[in-house]
This record gives structure tokens, sequence and C-alpha cells, in this order.
């Protein structure tokens, strides 16, 4: 197995792959089918899967000193989607902001690759694609990733899992730097998750909530302007999505 002294720069040589294949897929996706672009498609798939599985071996070639420690779970989804602090499943901490920071980044790149894999398999398999292994696995690594992500909000925000009410009641920005940075690198991840397909409306919702939090409670304002985004464009793909089953069904 490769091993790395620099964590983030090894992270860095992998992520850095993901626009040449995000222009290839872009290109190939304009295409008519024919022989030829469904080999290049397929291709395609293989290099991402590659790259992937390279990001999914980076964590273990970091060292177990980039694990979180879990502070608590929760055995529900919360009610009040907008202003809970903490997604089903555990909490997890970190000892400083870079490793869940860092982490963060590897899970939103596999995210984009594996939807990229998903457009992909759409293209070439119209009417099948939800049948297919490598639809599923692809599908399996978002959710996954998401789910991650998730578990690192609450830390990286700052909660203090100490205080009794803590999972019940909206989180708020602390005094210290780790939170205030914290909530800066949790933007871009936050934003792809929540843009991520497959993954359940509630749990996109809690999403939503959080980039409100860091937006306004935080005074990060490019929080706000990708929830407004990411929000129109999946109101936008929600009435697309009507009409085609709508034509189908005609």
């Amino acid at each position: 197995m490769e091993t790395f002294g620099d964590p983030m720069h090894s992270l860095a040589q992998h992520i850095m792959r993901l626009p040449g294949l995000l222009a290839r897929g872009k290109t190939l996706m304009a295409k008519e089918l024919s022989p030829e672009t469904v080999a290049r498609i397929r291709e395609l798939i293989g290099d991402c899967f590659e790259v992937d599985d390279r990001m999914k071996e980076w964590v273990p070639i970091s060292g177990e000193t980039w694990l979180p420690r879990t502070v608590g779970y929760i055995s529900s989804v919360p009610k009040d989607l907008a202003n809970a602090p903490a997604w089903i499943g555990p909490v997890h901490i970190f000892t400083d902001v870079q490793q869940p920071s860092t982490i963060n980044k590897q899970r939103a790149a596999r995210i984009v690759t594996a939807e990229l894999i998903l457009d992909c398999l759409k293209k070439i398999l119209p009417d099948t694609y939800e049948d297919d292994l490598q639809f599923r696995k692809a599908q399996h690594t978002i959710q996954s990733a998401v789910d991650e992500i998730c578990y690192s909000v609450p830390g990286l925000l700052g909660i203090n899992s100490g205080m009794p009410n803590w999972c019940s009641e909206p989180s708020t920005p602390g005094v210290d730097f780790f939170a205030s940075i914290g909530a800066f690198q949790l933007i871009w991840p936050t934003s792809v998750a929540y843009s991520a397909p497959g993954i359940s409306d509630a749990q996109r919702q809690w999403l939503h909530g959080r980039l409100d939090v860091i937006g306004k409670r935080w005074g990060f304002e490019q929080a706000l302007v990708m929830k407004n985004l990411l929000g129109q464009r999946r109101v936008l793909y929600e009435v697309q999505h009507a009409i085609s089953e709508q034509q189908i069904n005609e």
C-alpha cells in the first residue's frame, strides 16, 4: 500500500484528477449514443472507480490519529430539521479542525466522483441503470459519504457534548477559533452533501438548515448563497422530474 508523509498533499493529488474526469463526462454526456461513445463512457466509469478506490484507501493511510471520537448517538431523525444540531447516528469530534475538514474534502470529492458514475450509467443504461451493480455501488458511496459529513457537523460547529440539552437545542457560535474555522470549512462539503442524489428529503432539509446556521449565526454569507442556489436548483429538478413522469404516464 502506498504511503505518504503529508496526508493533505496525498489527498490533493487524487482530487486534482476530478476536473479532468468531469470535463470528459460533460463532453460525453453531450454526444449521441454509439458503440464508440459507450466504450468511452465505460472507460470513464472505470477511471472514476479507480480514483474513488484511491480516495477510499486514503484515510487508513493517513493514520489512526485522524480517526474521530464518538461522543454521542442520535437514535431518531430530528423533528425540527431546520434547527437540530445533529443528524441521526453518531456524533464525531476530532482533536483539531484540520482533521475533519480534510476528511470532509475527501468525502465531498467521493460524492462528486460517484455522481459522475451515476450520470454515465444513466446515459448508457437509460432503462436499467437502477439494477446495475456499479450504480448501486456508487449510490452507496454517496449515502455513506453524506452520512459521515453529517456526523462531523456538530463537532465542527462547536457543540458542547457535556451540556445535558445539547442534542435538542440549536447550535450557537462559540468563542473558540476552532468552531469559527470549522463552520467555514463546512460550507463546501455540506453543499455537496445537500445536492447529492438519492438521499432522503429529511436529510436534505437538515443539511439545508445547517447551511442556514453557518450563514446566519456564524456570519459566512457564502453558505447563504450556496443554500439559495442549491434550493433553487432542487426546485427546478423536482419540476423537471414531475414533467418527465407526466410525459411517461401519458
